[in-house]
């Protein structure tokens, strides 16, 4: 399991991590390490109360966590048993999602996006090989829909979007993958030129200039410029 990290929302030097338990013992917790902003500088480590690992029936530690700029007391949180958790209240309490995928040994959530426009709105992927490979809720993690158009069987590890969010960017062991919102289906993002046939590791977004940035398992890191928006943002589909 590669280490899951997000920026959180409301403060520049924190971030979450997932762990582990810096106390010793079992257990999978977030925790959220703080970087001191003057000399001496330092990172000190808050590790928060709930268990994931107990509340995923001890069948795997947290995998993937997401957050959004629209409620920082909004925290995601995805196991490797392909269980899906929320906060509503900056991860002082936590609920399981009512998750219809298949069963836990079959799926293994690796990627979180909350939307940074909508709320409540956030992408889920993982492991497809048995089962779709990403999912949105629009409910804020209570329940989820497949989103399987055009994408083959793979393995997703990370999720991101542009700018307006009219398009979802994927990196799989199948490649390099765009979604496009408004016709809810998704497309190989090649371009004929970046190699395939292995495994896309993660993505970035540079909003500045519109620059999709992937990187790859020994291949090197691929750059896309966006030249062309979709006609329709997500809200205009919506109506």
């Amino acid at each position: 399991m590669l280490p899951a990290a997000e920026v959180y929302p409301s403060s520049k030097n924190q971030i979450f991590i997932a762990g582990g338990n810096i106390h010793g013992g079992d257990g999978s917790y977030l925790i959220k390490l703080t970087g001191s902003i003057s000399s001496p500088y330092n990172i000190s480590a808050t590790q928060f109360n709930y268990d994931f690992k107990a509340n995923s029936d001890g069948l795997g530690g947290i995998s993937a966590i997401g957050t959004t700029p629209l409620n920082t007391n909004k925290i995601y949180a995805a196991t490797e048993d392909g269980e899906f958790f929320y906060s509503s209240n900056a991860g002082a309490s936590w609920s399981k999602s009512i998750f219809t995928g298949p069963f836990p040994s079959y799926y293994y959530g690796s990627a979180v996006y909350a939307s940074k426009l909508t709320a409540n709105l956030v992408y889920y992927g993982g492991s497809g090989y048995s089962n779709p490979a990403v999912y949105k809720s629009t409910d804020g993690g209570v329940t989820f829909t497949q989103m399987i158009n055009g994408l083959p069987q793979t393995f997703v590890s990370d999720l991101i979007a542009n700018a307006d969010e009219t398009l979802l960017f994927a990196a799989t062991d199948a490649g390099p993958y765009v979604y496009a919102v408004a016709d809810t289906t998704w497309y190989p993002f090649s371009g004929g030129i970046a190699p395939l046939s292995i495994r896309y590791t993660s993505v970035d977004y540079n909003s500045l200039t519109n620059i999709v940035r992937f990187s790859t398992y020994g291949r090197g890191i691929w750059d896309f410029r966006i030249t062309a928006q979709p006609l329709f943002s997500y809200e205009e589909k919506k109506k």
